[in-house]
């Protein structure tokens, strides 16, 4: 059921040797067998294996992988002296700036982490403990409630405190606050010279909890949750930027494709042709894999090719390796620093866009890699969410859920997106994801830009006016605005995914616009009641 591995790793950080101690674990639920590192580094063995297997089945020797490797990337600007910091790391040839562990309150580059360790059980053998302390699972006895640094005893994992006297205490009942049915938990941070960035560390403490359930209903399989809190432990920061970086290697990681759904908040990957060859491919009818933001909208995404730099004569798409290349993938550009653009023929070509593709392959509209001039190749996803600030002592979560499906034995390479599209809309219904309304903002650095060209600022507030109302939703041939305040002046704005304004209209307490020469898609209603103070940002969906 699981896998433990110590491994010890020289990371070289300024003129001193660290010897940083990682833990590997491995959890196995609802078809999905995934390997993590305490280092941060995800489904990545450390040495030369893929470690996201799905279809997992214990009764064979399944071992297609679907993912190569997940981290987190982090970039913000320190509040107090305007620089510009980052922590980022890829599978660690080029040096990691993150190292396992806590991060003390003011603890300085190169302190030596508090013996904190990777605590994994399942809930199974939580209930075994609770009826008898003598079966208690290692990772249960040893949660992390708490470590101790410098003499000064610091919180740090969550567990239930029955007596209430802030000490956990597993042999008196006690028990960690835990998700679904096969767990596991570490916390890293970034105060270390930064061989990657080479910008200052940011100061960040992140925690992590991995879960998956046995099963989340009869039909749902093959579904893995994340869970990040990260903590500012000693900066004021703005414009926080936090990106999902994912080398997807669905099967056989040469002809993968790539898109954003971003009615889903979901970044996802699908196969180039019908069949996924080699001994690592999935065969014909290949999967599909995506990442679903639940609780952060998905504001930016973006991409690069995992090929060779001196094949990619524009620099645009290839790897990144000098801190300007991160710097630009984490403003959603191209590595080179441009813009992306739509090169699809059409009535987008040549618009810009923060999100990736946002078309949809299955049916064969708006941009995406196959109407593009991409081909099916090695690619890796940035998914990007932020905040306006984090200041010391706040905390920033991040709720993830990874999905995958197949259609076999006929469907096809999209029949498969548009599984997971079903999976992620059957949870949703059922209430199991409780996901915040998607606003595709500035998240960074939320204000509103006078938009003088006509063609839309692509700059959305990221808070909702309570005295607004969009109707009917999905609209059809006209849809209605109305302010509970029925003397107020408010303009109004439909803007496209691409953030282009589409039609634009003011009114004095109620509006009725004609939708009836909108193509079908997704919109937002961009509301702003000058009288009033008030801002508002409605999703619409229209279907003709």
């Amino acid at each position: 059921m699981k896998t433990f591995l110590l491994v010890l790793t020289l990371l070289i950080c300024g003129a001193h040797t660290a010897i940083a101690q990682f833990e590997m674990g491995t959890i196995n639920p609802n078809k999905i067998k995934a390997t993590f590192s305490s280092s941060g580094r995800l489904f990545w063995d450390e040495f030369s294996s893929a470690r996201f297997i799905v279809p997992y089945d214990p009764n064979t020797n399944s071992n297609k992988s679907a993912i190569s490797l997940g981290t987190l990337w982090f970039m913000a600007i320190d509040s107090n002296t305007g620089d510009t910091l980052m922590a980022v790391q890829m599978y660690g040839q080029e040096g990691s700036d993150f190292l396992p562990g806590p991060l003390p309150p003011n603890a300085s580059i190169g302190f030596t982490p508090p013996d904190v360790h990777l605590a994994q059980f399942t809930r199974f053998q939580v209930e075994d403990g609770k009826l008898d302390s003598n079966k208690l699972a290692n990772g249960v006895l040893k949660w992390p409630a708490s470590y101790t640094y410098q003499g000064n005893q610091f919180p740090l994992a969550p567990f239930q405190d029955n007596n209430k006297n802030g000490i956990y205490e597993p042999k008196l009942g006690e028990i960690p606050s835990y998700n679904g049915e096969d767990y596991i938990y570490f916390v890293y941070h970034d105060m270390v010279n930064h061989p990657v960035s080479k910008t200052a560390p940011i100061g960040l403490q992140i925690q992590t909890e991995a879960f998956g359930f046995s099963r989340l209903y009869s039909s749902i399989d093959a579904v893995l949750f994340l869970k990040y809190k990260v903590i500012s432990t000693s900066r004021n920061l703005k414009e926080f930027r936090m990106g999902v970086y994912t080398d997807f290697d669905l099967g056989n990681y040469s002809d993968d494709m790539i898109g954003t759904d971003t009615s889903r908040n979901m970044v996802y990957v699908y196969n180039g042709d019908q069949d996924d060859e080699g001994i690592l491919g999935y065969g014909l009818n290949p999967p599909a894999m995506g990442i679903v933001f639940l609780n952060q909208p998905l504001c930016q995404s973006c991409f690069h090719m995992n090929q060779p730099r001196w094949k990619d004569s524009t620099h645009a798409f290839r790897p990144p390796f000098h801190p300007k290349e991160f710097k630009n993938l984490l403003e959603a550009k191209n590595t080179a620093g441009d813009s992306m653009t739509v090169l699809t023929p059409g009535s987008m070509y040549g618009k810009k866009s923060r999100y990736a593709f946002t078309g949809d392959p299955s049916t064969s509209t708006g941009w995406t890699m196959d109407s593009d001039t991409f081909s099916g190749n090695d690619y890796r996803s940035l998914a990007i969410t932020g905040a306006p600030s984090l200041n010391k002592s706040d905390t920033f979560e991040l709720f993830l859920m990874y999905v995958y499906d197949r259609t076999t034995p006929n469907g096809g390479r999209l029949a498969s997106i548009d599984s997971i599209r079903a999976k992620v809309d059957f949870l949703r219904a059922r209430g199991f994801i409780q996901q915040k309304p998607q606003i595709p903002a500035d998240c960074f650095a939320p204000r509103i830009t006078k938009d003088t060209t006509g063609q839309g600022t692509g700059i959305f507030p990221s808070y909702q006016m309570e005295t607004s109302t969009v109707y009917p939703n999905p609209a059809d041939k006209s849809l209605t605005v109305q302010l509970s305040h029925e003397n107020s002046n408010f303009t109004c704005k439909i803007m496209n995914e691409l953030g282009q304004v589409i039609l634009k209209d003011s009114g004095t307490g109620e509006l009725k616009i004609d939708c009836s020469n909108l193509p079908q898609g997704i919109y937002y209603v961009h509301l702003e009641a000058t009288q009033l103070g008030q801002r508002s940002v409605h999703k619409l969906v229209v279907l003709h």
